[in-house]
Protein backbone atom coordinates (compact mmCIF):
# COMPACT_ATOMS: atom_id res chain seq x y z
CA UNK A 1 0.00 0.00 0.00
CA UNK A 2 1.50 3.44 -0.98
CA UNK A 3 2.53 5.47 1.82
CA UNK A 4 0.69 9.17 1.89
CA UNK A 5 2.88 11.97 2.38
CA UNK A 6 1.10 15.31 4.24
CA UNK A 7 2.23 18.04 2.67
CA UNK A 8 2.61 21.48 4.50
CA UNK A 9 3.17 24.96 2.87
CA UNK A 10 6.51 25.16 3.29
CA UNK A 11 7.09 21.85 1.47
CA UNK A 12 5.00 23.16 -1.05
CA UNK A 13 7.18 26.22 -1.68
CA UNK A 14 10.26 24.47 -1.52
CA UNK A 15 8.95 21.87 -4.40
CA UNK A 16 7.57 24.63 -6.66
CA UNK A 17 10.94 26.95 -6.22
CA UNK A 18 12.86 24.19 -6.97
CA UNK A 19 10.86 22.95 -9.78
CA UNK A 20 10.41 26.96 -11.07
CA UNK A 21 14.54 26.77 -11.09
CA UNK A 22 14.53 23.24 -13.13
CA UNK A 23 12.00 24.34 -15.56
CA UNK A 24 13.45 27.76 -16.55
CA UNK A 25 16.83 26.41 -17.06
CA UNK A 26 16.04 23.77 -19.09
CA UNK A 27 13.21 25.74 -20.83
CA UNK A 28 15.13 28.26 -22.47
CA UNK A 29 18.03 28.21 -24.79
CA UNK A 30 18.23 31.84 -24.10
CA UNK A 31 20.26 32.38 -20.96
CA UNK A 32 19.18 36.19 -20.89
CA UNK A 33 15.81 34.91 -19.79
CA UNK A 34 17.15 32.55 -17.10
CA UNK A 35 19.51 35.36 -15.63
CA UNK A 36 16.85 38.15 -15.92
CA UNK A 37 14.25 35.43 -13.71
CA UNK A 38 17.53 34.94 -11.48
CA UNK A 39 17.89 38.15 -10.85
CA UNK A 40 14.49 39.07 -10.40
CA UNK A 41 14.26 35.71 -7.70
CA UNK A 42 17.12 37.52 -5.93
CA UNK A 43 15.47 40.41 -5.33
CA UNK A 44 12.01 39.43 -4.65
CA UNK A 45 12.65 35.79 -2.94
CA UNK A 46 11.19 32.71 -3.56
CA UNK A 47 7.94 33.61 -1.29
CA UNK A 48 7.05 36.32 -3.33
CA UNK A 49 8.14 35.08 -6.56
CA UNK A 50 5.94 32.08 -6.25
CA UNK A 51 3.11 34.17 -5.25
CA UNK A 52 3.34 36.59 -8.28
CA UNK A 53 3.42 33.39 -10.52
CA UNK A 54 0.24 31.55 -8.43
CA UNK A 55 -1.36 34.74 -8.97
CA UNK A 56 -0.61 35.18 -12.87
CA UNK A 57 -1.24 31.52 -13.61
CA UNK A 58 -4.74 30.49 -14.61
CA UNK A 59 -6.58 28.03 -12.53
CA UNK A 60 -5.88 25.41 -15.47
CA UNK A 61 -2.10 26.25 -15.21
CA UNK A 62 -1.81 26.25 -11.48
CA UNK A 63 -4.14 22.37 -11.86
CA UNK A 64 -1.25 21.17 -14.10
CA UNK A 65 1.17 22.38 -12.41
CA UNK A 66 -0.07 21.15 -9.33
CA UNK A 67 -0.62 17.61 -10.99
CA UNK A 68 3.02 17.92 -12.70
CA UNK A 69 4.51 18.10 -9.01
CA UNK A 70 2.57 15.31 -7.30
CA UNK A 71 3.69 13.03 -10.15
CA UNK A 72 7.59 14.08 -10.05
CA UNK A 73 7.79 13.89 -6.18
CA UNK A 74 5.12 10.87 -6.06
CA UNK A 75 2.97 12.91 -3.40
Amino acid sequence: MKKANKLNESKLRQIISETVKKVIKEGHFDSNVYDEFSEIREMIGDDNLISELYNWMDADSIEGFIEHIKRNYEI
